[in-house]
Parts: C-alpha cells; structure tokens; sequence
C-alpha cells in the first residue's frame, strides 16, 4: 500500500493483484488497484471533485479496463460499482469504476470506453463488453450518514507496463480542503514512439556508435537501425549490436547485459504501413537464453503482460536465417518512419534478464534468394566479432 499526499486530506492506493471478479472472468496483463480518500483523525470526506468535463485535469487517467452492458443498440457505462467493497474478486472485478454509491452528485460519474476488446480482458457475452478507456470524472458530495474517515473511492483496472493517474479535490466535513495528485502503476517493459515524440521517458541513455554500439548498415542514417529497401519493394533489416556496452551512471549496465536503454529505428518511409519485426538477443549475462523452453517462454509472457503496442512470441524458424542467433521478436503493428525503441528489464519485473543485440525489419521474410544469402552474411559478419564474457 502507498500513501500520498500535498496536504490533508490524504490519499492511499493499494494493489489488489492480477484483476478478476466473482463469476470467474480472469484478466491477464490487467491489475486491480483499491483508491481511498483519508481524512483528519475525527473528521470525514464530505465532498469530491474528480472533474465535471472529459477535458477536466482533475479525475483518474490511465490505460483502463472498462466492462460495460451491451444493449442492442448501444452499450451502458458502469461507471459507478455495486457497493464500496466492489474490488478485485467482487461482482464488477474486471471494470473501472467508483465506490460511492450513496452520492448527492453535482455531475453525475461518467467514463468512456473504445468498446475494442482488449487483449488480455475475457471473453465478452450477453453481460458483458470489455473496452479500453482512459478517464473517470465526476463532482459529488457524500449523503451525511454515510461520511468516513477512510473513504473507498474507486476500483482501477490498469493494463500492465502502464501508469495511471490522479487528480482531486477534497473537502472534509470541517471545511479542511486539499489537491491530492499522483500516479501508480508500473512503467513498460518494452515501448516504441516516434521520434518526433522525443526519447522515452524513463529508459535510460540512448545507444549510439559513441557508446559503442555497431550499426549494421550504418546509413542512411547515424546512430540508427536502418531499414533499407532495395528499390523493388524488399527490404533489408538493420542491426545493432552491442547495445549493453554503456557504463555510465544511467546507462544500459554493460558486459552483454543491457537492463535499460533505447535505441532508433529508422525505417524506409516506404515501410511504414507493413507490419514490422524487432529481433532481440534475451542474455543472462552476456550468455543468450535458448531459443525454445520454458524460461524463454516466461519472459515473452512477462514481456506481452507488461508492454502495450508490441507483441513478443518466440523466433519463428521462418525468420531463424533472417535474425540469426537472436531468439525473440516483437511486433509493431502501426511503426513510424522514424522511432525509438526502448527496454525495461529491471527488478522486479525481471531478474537477470538483459539485452545484448537488436535488429529490426518487416514481419514477412524474404525469399531464397542470393540477396538473402547476402543479408545473411551481412548479419553474420556484424556479429562475428562479438566478445562473450564470463558471468560477473
């Protein structure tokens, strides 16, 4: 449980676990989270303002499990639980929703949802339409018979390797007022955004040739994964390697054994649209993990239950010449031209898990050909020298 605060009143969140509910419906890569509003010792929480608009900057943000009724036409918001226990394991465990249900509300709960089913969420049914939402607002007082101390706000189903937030208003039943803002979660494992967006946040110092890397081709652009097309409609993946060489304070950890760091990926704009493959070498120190079993496997479903945007499986053996010796791949459905690519494989998400080399290309392989046997002699080469070293 964590505890947070600008001023009295407080607010306190508590991770309930992997979210599910009392009719059996298990989510996977979803987390439950209990949100309560605490007052002064003898006091109580009498009024609430979570944002009366869908601009509002007050409210809860995130990347957030909705379970709305379907109906013929159109489906219904549950913006508002069944009871201030509706928690993980409860009747609505699978939704996002408030806990007040005995509210005298100047703007009434709402929410919004994709009505998308998400990966990871059940099966939808006749009860049942799960979607991705990203807000919850409303502006309420609590009926006097009903004030607390410690007042259970809001249930929040947050998809793994994202953060939520929030932001409120709060006054006690003495007139005491307070902003209470702050975020939870837990950050992506793996992230890719453009390059217009700027670095990831929170993903250490870039690799570049500067801090040792090698680009393979190295052009058309620096210090990038270049994805060249042969004129013809083919086109040649990238790689990089030796991405863990980065020692300084910050940066990727070294010894073959990245935990943290980005890396950009530089597509020929004429890609952009195909489906496009990111090859990882996983280490445990510098030594590759197998490229089959079942610790391979549980870091891939540590990877798709803690990133969004990406999915990760093991090497196809369709791609197994394409990406020699590397043995996972992502896919990116939506690329950029131009992106960044970062990793996240620190405690306690992961445990001796790093990062050696990437590449990158389209998800389709190339047919046997002499231009294949080229590319792979290429990527060979690019990888001949490559020094391995003795755990630490």
């Amino acid at each position: 449980m964590s505890r947070f605060a600008t001023g009295m009143p407080t607010f306190t969140f508590t991770n309930q676990g992997p979210a599910y509910d009392a009719f059996g419906d298990t989510t996977t890569g979803w987390t439950g989270y209990l949100l309560s509003v605490q007052a002064d010792p003898g006091d109580a929480i009498q009024l609430l303002d979570l944002g009366t608009s869908s601009s509002s900057t007050n409210g809860f943000f995130g990347t957030l499990l909705q379970d709305w009724w379907p109906g013929k036409k159109i489906a219904t918001p549950t913006p508002v639980g069944v009871s201030a226990t509706d928690t993980n394991g409860s009747f609505d465990g699978t939704d996002t929703h408030l806990l007040v249900t005995s509210r005298v509300d100047m703007t009434a709960p709402f929410e919004n949802s994709d009505l998308v089913h998400p990966v990871g969420a059940p099966p939808n049914d006749a009860s049942d339409q799960w979607g991705t939402g990203d807000y919850l607002h409303g502006e309420f007082a609590i009926a006097s018979a009903n004030q607390l101390n410690v007042q259970p706000l809001a249930y929040l189903v947050v998809h793994n390797g994202t953060t939520g937030s929030f932001s409120l208003d709060v006054v006690e039943r003495s007139g005491v007022s307070g902003h209470i803002q702050s975020s939870f979660g837990s950050p992506a494992a793996l992230t890719v955004v453009p390059v217009s967006s700027g670095p990831p946040v929170g993903f250490g110092l870039q690799s570049t040739t500067a801090t040792g890397t090698t680009f393979s081709p190295n052009g058309p652009k620096a210090n990038a994964i270049n994805i060249v097309s042969d004129g013809h409609g083919r086109y040649s993946p990238g790689f990089a390697t030796g991405v863990d060489v980065i020692t300084s304070p910050g940066g990727n950890g070294g010894n073959g054994f990245s935990f943290i760091g980005y890396v950009e990926i530089s597509a020929d704009p004429g890609s952009v649209g195909a489906t496009q493959s990111i090859a990882l070498e996983l280490t445990n120190h510098g030594f590759p993990f197998e490229s089959s079993g079942a610790q391979i496997q549980s870091i891939i479903d540590r990877i798709n239950a803690n990133s969004l945007g990406i999915t990760a499986s093991l090497m196809p053996a369709s791609l197994a010449s394409q990406y020699p010796d590397y043995n996972a791949l992502l896919t990116v459905p939506t690329p950029s031209a131009d992106e960044y690519f970062g990793w996240d494989f620190n405690y306690p998400t992961f445990f001796e898990v790093g990062l050696g080399d990437v590449a990158a290309g389209i998800s389709v392989p190339e047919p046997a050909s002499a231009s294949a046997l080229a590319l792979f002699a290429t990527a060979a080469l690019a990888r001949r020298n490559k020094r391995r070293r003795l755990p630490r």
